[in-house]
């Protein structure tokens, strides 16, 4: 089942509507409004149109992309330290006030979690953490490693089409903008959802 939080700010990515149900029989996300519907994959709800090879904006080498991927899913698990890209985000976070103890965050392009390692320890071991990724196996190492629930939840989803309503989190935290071939659709989508502009 999806945890409450994340299923309340959902919406249809077929017709942008937030009118959705769940159907525990069939273990999918149904738009009550133009019927479609959107599989839930063992808990992560997969809201994207095929997979990163269906992406034509993402220039990923799939190869590289699983190696990438098992050394996040090592930092997320403690077995690799943190990255220093982490580290530093959730710092800057910090020293700048842009998180507040309570607030959510959204994390686009989150491999298996690995940044919730040092928002925990450097912002709030509390963290509501919500994770994107186009890679389902990614996000089922993270749900592995942290579990899922209204605190902590991942979605397999396009970052360039996100299936939020708009202005959904606190803080959205982008750490894969060096990806896209037009930065402008990235940024606007991100701020889109995100409720504070700094």
């Amino acid at each position: 089942m999806i945890p409450d939080r994340l299923f309340s700010i959902m919406q249809c990515l077929e017709c942008r509507s937030a009118d959705l149900s769940y159907d525990t029989e069939k273990s999918k996300i149904l738009c009550r409004a133009c019927n479609a519907s959107f599989p839930d994959k063992e808990g992560i709800p997969s809201m994207m149109k095929g997979g990163p090879e269906e992406q034509d904006w993402n220039p990923w080498d799939l190869d590289k992309v699983k190696m990438m991927g098992n050394s996040y899913y090592k930092r997320a698990k403690g077995e690799l330290p943190e990255k220093e890209a982490s580290k530093s985000c959730a710092r800057f976070l910090k020293q700048h006030g842009i998180y507040s103890s309570g607030d959510t965050l959204l994390d686009i392009g989150c491999a298996a979690g690995h940044f919730l390692v040092s928002f925990r320890r450097l912002l709030d071991e509390n963290i509501n953490y919500t994770g994107i990724d186009s890679g389902l196996e990614y996000l089922q190492w993270g749900k592995e490693v942290y579990g899922l629930g209204d605190d902590r939840n991942f979605l397999h989803c396009d970052a360039l089409d996100m299936p939020f309503c708009d202005k959904s989190f606190d803080v959205v935290v982008v750490n894969l903008f060096h990806f896209f071939p037009r930065l402008d659709h990235a940024l606007k989508e991100a701020m889109r959802v995100a409720g504070k502009m700094v």
